[in-house]
């Protein structure tokens, strides 16, 4: 273009028909470009074989136009983004992914070296400070320890003072660690092998093993007592018993409309309780030997919905949570309440909720005031009678509070429960953590989770509760 004139003059010649790129002035108004010409451009026809060997390079022409002179002769066709210098003397550009320079007034191209040194790294381990950042946890027999999950790791913590113990170093994801009644054993999920499986590794993570081997989530991990097996739920509506020693899993309950959820052993082994759907999709407890007898439902149509039962350590009862109201999303509102009941599993020769002392050998038997609280321990041995005869009349309420229970979990002891419930606080939604005596009396506060900011907002993360789940003694 003559910019004085405001004239355009097009230079090249009529017989290339390809593209030419990235013009640029040279110093002795020769101007550089690229194209992917060939040597004759005639013989070129659209569509022919010889089309295929074009390929991109330096070419130069005369401002006051002429024929162009080819300056580069690479083969590659992967030259890209020539830039000249502000002198004219030299045009760098890239080759093949390399960077090379060209002196134009010799015509000669080098490749430009370029070498990168990293600064290796010192210290290949990270300290990180974890906060409130726990995924779940699971405490140790002794309560002493708990194993908790942290960005899909497993670790074990004291619960008052002591080492951070590693469970699991993978780049997988571990969670829902469960520890064995013998305290040997930490059982939890992991999928390193390309899918979720049950693994076991004792609390340094040492003698890891993967127990079972099926393509399904696996859900509601439970140890037997003997610590030699545990139970889960899957997503393939089943329910299994998996042995530590290798054995194969056993399948022992089945659904055909939901998973099965809640399940647990009784306290001598030999009974499992767990919740599943109805073909009118409401959910019922159940209770099953393991010798192969049929499985029982526990409230007949007593109930609409019932669900999270657990059997006292001392073999005698089973606590569970039951409603009359159908379930549904808005069932945190207070619509539909599950509350706490419990059934004897043989006969009473005393009304519970009587609490006199009809003759001095019947005081004399009682257990010293000293160890009515939580922590005394359960018996050594356990075992489980259940007499199905009247079962479903000597069913208690235990709680009556407005709001749903969503959790509950019987002392050591087996005469209080914990429960989480979603209660209200100056017209808001909000958790707690409350204790109740066995036979409903004495209901106790323990712990509160803040309200939430509005009724619509947000929920705690810890679970229904208002943050606040998974209560363990």
């Amino acid at each position: 273009m003559d910019a004085g004139a405001k004239k355009f003059s097009k230079l090249g010649d009529e017989e290339y028909k390809g593209n030419s790129l990235w013009p640029m002035y040279g110093r002795g108004g020769e101007i550089y470009f690229v194209a992917d010409r060939l040597a004759s451009e005639k013989a070129v026809r659209y569509g022919s074989p010889e089309v295929m060997k074009s390929v991109n390079n330096i070419w130069k022409i005369s401002e006051r136009g002429g024929r162009p002179s080819q300056v580069t002769r690479h083969t590659s066709g992967n030259l890209f983004f020539p830039s000249i210098s502000s002198d004219g003397r030299v045009i760098v550009y890239e080759e093949n992914f390399g960077l090379w320079k060209l002196d134009t007034a010799t015509g000669k191209s080098s490749e430009v070296p370029v070498r990168i040194v990293s600064d290796d790294k010192e210290n290949a381990a990270e300290l990180r400070t974890i906060q409130s950042e726990a995924e779940g946890f699971g405490l140790s027999p002794s309560t002493k320890r708990a194993a908790i999950v942290a960005h899909g790791e497993i670790f074990t913590i004291a619960t008052d003072r002591g080492e951070v113990q590693r469970v699991s170093e993978t780049f997988w994801r571990e969670g829902d660690p469960v520890w064995s009644p013998n305290g040997k054993w930490i059982a939890f999920t992991s999928d390193r092998t390309g899918r979720e499986e049950i693994w076991i590794a004792d609390e340094r993570g040492r003698n890891a093993k993967k127990l079972t081997d099926s393509d399904s989530e696996k859900l509601s991990m439970v140890w037997a007592p003997d610590s030699q097996s545990l139970l889960h739920a899957a997503s393939d509506h089943k329910l299994y018993r998996t042995p530590i020693d290798g054995g194969k899993s056993e399948e022992l309950v089945s659904s055909d409309v939901s998973n099965i959820s809640g399940p647990q052993f009784s306290p001598d082994g030999k009974w499992i309780s767990y919740a599943k759907l109805d073909r009118f999709f409401r959910s019922r407890v159940y209770v099953k030997p393991l010798d192969g007898g049929p499985e029982r439902l526990i409230g007949g149509d007593e109930f609409l919905i019932s669900s999270g039962a657990r059997w006292t350590p001392d073999g005698k009862k089973l606590v569970f949570l039951a409603g009359v109201g159908a379930p549904s999303i808005a069932s945190t509102s207070g619509r539909t309440t599950l509350q706490v009941y419990s059934v004897a599993l043989t006969r009473l020769e005393k009304n519970p909720a009587e609490r006199g002392v009809d003759s001095e050998e019947e005081a004399q038997s009682a257990p010293p005031a000293e160890r009515r609280g939580p922590a005394a321990a359960a018996p050594a041995k356990v075992e489980v009678k259940i007499d199905w005869d009247g079962l479903d009349r000597r069913i208690r309420q235990i709680t009556r509070g407005s709001e749903s229970v969503f959790t509950v979990v019987p002392s050591p002891d087996s005469r209080t429960y914990a429960f989480v419930a979603l209660g209200g606080e100056e017209g808001r939604s909000s958790g707690g953590l409350f204790t109740v005596q066995e036979d409903g009396e004495r209901v106790t506060r323990v712990a509160a989770s803040a309200p939430s900011p509005s009724a619509e907002g947000p929920r705690g993360r810890g679970g229904p509760g208002g943050g606040i789940s998974s209560p363990q003694w």
